[in-house]
């Protein structure tokens, strides 16, 4: 396996032990009034993605393999943000159904409702996931990013070693490198150009049957938290948690999901990207 992989895989488990983390704080909120559990929760979770950066760089010289402590960083570190988020928003929901059911009752929400959605979700990340499978040409995308990979490293040290030769070297391959990264593109962009548009119906249709209906529970006040209150739809609940609705419900908890399947199933290429479900396209960077 390779550095980067065991990297972008430690990240996903970081990611579900600070899940359980969070989930702790919400329980102590509960059982002894704990103040402030989810803010806890969001900070022990960078905390531990710093100290888990710092180990790998300082202790494990990672930044030497993988070109340098930035790249050890960003690696997986949107499976880490993603999968935390749509673990904690999967999970939470049962706990808080457990612990605060008369909330539930209160604002009318169908835990059956919420199953239903998280299984549409799961569902249709599977589903496009290997319908991309089916469609591309894995091995010959496997083949292209190895050889991309070698002239980005190949790039990087002419420049480094300042090796004029090695840089004629890789001038004459660009073009070449161009065109097969957008073979590459359409070889993604294809199952997302199929998909687009009966999932867009879908969605529509499914949104507007579940209009101010909220489906599940998010643990903290999304129109608080900077980038996910700008997409996720709607109110606070009171005293604990914040009312999602269809689609916000199935973003969140499709996310992360997406991209940890997309890798085990080798569709996932390059340093990132990824989409979510029907919606998201199987686009990487």
């Amino acid at each position: 396996m390779k550095i980067k992989t065991k990297v972008y895989y430690t990240k996903f488990l970081l990611a579900v032990r600070t899940v359980f983390i969070c989930h702790i704080f919400t329980i102590l909120d509960a059982l002894f009034g704990f103040p402030n559990p989810q803010a806890w929760g969001v900070g022990i979770g960078w905390l531990l993605l710093i100290v888990d950066w710092v180990i790998m760089v300082y202790v494990f010289k990672l930044d030497k393999k993988m070109g340098g402590k930035g790249k050890v960083f960003m690696e997986g570190l949107g499976t880490y943000v993603l999968g935390w988020v749509s673990l904690w928003v999967i999970t939470y929901n049962l706990l808080h159904w457990t612990l605060w059911p008369e909330i539930w009752v209160h604002y009318d929400i169908n835990p059956l409702t919420t199953l239903w959605v998280l299984a549409l979700s799961m569902g249709i990340v599977s589903g496009t996931s290997a319908f991309a499978r089916f469609m591309m040409d894995i091995p010959r995308l496997k083949r292209y990013q190895k050889e991309i990979d070698k002239h980005k490293k190949m790039k990087k040290e002419a420049e480094e070693n300042r090796d004029r030769k090695l840089m004629v070297k890789v001038k004459r391959k660009e073009k070449y490198i161009e065109k097969i990264q957008r073979k590459m593109m359409w070889q993604r962009f294809k199952p997302t150009l199929i998909t687009m548009v009966p999932f867009m119906v879908m969605f529509f249709v499914l949104n507007w049957l579940f209009t101010g209906i909220v489906v599940a529970v998010f643990p903290f006040n999304a129109w608080e938290a900077p980038l996910i209150g700008s997409f996720i739809q709607g109110h606070p609940l009171s005293p604990r948690g914040f009312g999602l609705y269809f689609f916000g419900f199935y973003l969140t908890s499709s996310f992360g999901f997406s991209f940890i399947l997309q890798k085990v199933m080798g569709i996932k290429f390059g340093g990132g990207g990824g989409g979510f479900g029907g919606l998201g396209g199987f686009g990487q960077r």
